[in-house]
């Protein structure tokens, strides 16, 4: 029972004893020292075989932007083994730097292809959402474009309105105004011939004293004839001559004239 859970357990240890191998690996056989000890000068062929084994762990776990590197350690290397005139396994290194360098570029390549379709990706979610954002912008412009549409509309209703409305009153102030103006002219008009005629009686006063004193002067003229009058009619030899009558009416209309001109309370 023991042992077959010790084989449960076995494939456990073997890949934690890989791990433990490659990372002390890792640390053993560093590039950079490899490309180093390749520039070694006069290097033995023996030595550049070691190299190559310790590249081939290198070339499996290579990390990330170091490819141009192992190129050069595998030209350095090729270079070496010509030097020895080790032409087979220069070509053998060589090649192999051919194809890594091809393996390399296609890897590139595909990164670079993949890059540009992730940031193609990118860039249409970008826009995607970018348009959305103009599609929402256009929207809310169109809403208000809509709401300033109706505010106008409304603005150019109330506005109508107000200007009837002050026309109107205007027209009504006009009116007043216009009335107001009829009865002050017709006012002035009146007032003109009021003034008119205040100062014609004011010209006829100036003289009612002159003719007051006129007629006084004349009745007392109009008496003093009719007594000559009826004295001369006295000295006639006709007794109907002699009526007194017609004297007597004389006087008494003059003097009755005279009654009325002291009556108005006019002085002479």
């Amino acid at each position: 029972m023991k042992i077959k859970n010790s084989y449960l357990y076995f494939p456990f240890f073997v890949s934690l004893l890989f791990s433990t191998l490659l990372s002390k690996a890792q640390d053993n056989y560093n590039l950079d020292e490899i490309n180093a000890a390749a520039k070694t000068q006069f290097i033995k062929p023996d030595a550049l075989d070691r190299l190559m084994i310790r590249l081939r762990v290198v070339e499996n776990n290579l990390p990330e932007g170091q490819d141009a590197l192992l190129i050069e350690t595998y030209k350095t290397i090729t270079d070496q083994y010509i030097a020895n005139n080790h032409y087979s396994q220069a070509y053998q290194v060589y090649s192999k730097c051919m194809d890594f360098k091809q393996a390399s570029a296609a890897r590139q390549f595909i990164s670079r292809i993949d890059s540009t379709k992730k940031n193609i990706e990118i860039r249409r979610l970008n826009d995607g959402t970018e348009l959305m954002n103009l599609q929402n912008q256009v929207q809310e412009l169109q809403i208000d474009n809509d709401l300033l549409v109706s505010k106008r509309i409304n603005f150019k209703k109330y506005f109508s309105f107000v200007i009837i409305a002050l026309s109107a009153l205007f027209a009504l102030i006009l009116v007043r105004s216009a009335l107001k103006l009829i009865s002050i002219r017709s006012q002035l008009k009146e007032n003109k011939e009021l003034m008119k005629s205040k100062h014609r009686i004011a010209t006829l006063g100036f003289y009612v004293k002159g003719l007051v004193n006129q007629t006084r002067q004349k009745a007392g003229q109009l008496e003093d004839l009719a007594s000559s009058i009826q004295s001369d009619l006295q000295k006639l030899a006709s007794p109907e001559l002699k009526n007194n009558s017609f004297g007597n009416d004389i006087r008494t209309h003059c003097k009755e004239i005279k009654k009325d001109l002291n009556a108005s309370g006019i002085d002479a």
